[in-house]
């Protein structure tokens, strides 16, 4: 799948990545459209704190607010109703990279609704 890494300040690259796999407790989800904070861009531009004091940690994959398609369910995901093709949208803080969503972090965040399919 295609990712893209930020590897510095003005760094940002568009790169092929392993599709990561769900765990028990995740929901694997295709990004269809993904939103960059202000936090992201001062991290991009180097101006963030954690840039300058180097405690962000290089490279990263940025854009916590997205939305896309439920691709693959884990098996011990409770409350999920429906296959590959609903529609998905997170806006955390608390994110895995590549739209790999960890349910138990960011339950109050996610919403998976409709039956638009892919």
């Amino acid at each position: 799948m295609k990712a893209a890494r930020l590897y510095g300040p003005n760094d940002i690259r568009i790169m092929d990545v392993e599709t990561p796999k769900p765990g028990p407790h995740d929901l694997l989800c295709r990004v269809v459209r993904a939103g960059i904070c202000g936090t992201d861009y001062s991290i991009y531009s180097g101006e963030f704190s954690g840039v300058k004091d180097g405690s962000v940690k290089f490279p990263l994959t940025p854009g916590h607010e997205w939305s896309g398609l439920v691709e693959r369910a884990g098996t011990g995901v409770a409350g999920f109703h429906g296959g590959p093709g609903l529609r998905a949208s997170v806006a955390s803080s608390s994110w895995r990279a590549a739209g790999l969503w960890k349910r138990e972090h960011t339950s109050s965040l996610c919403a998976v609704t409709g039956s638009m399919r892919a």
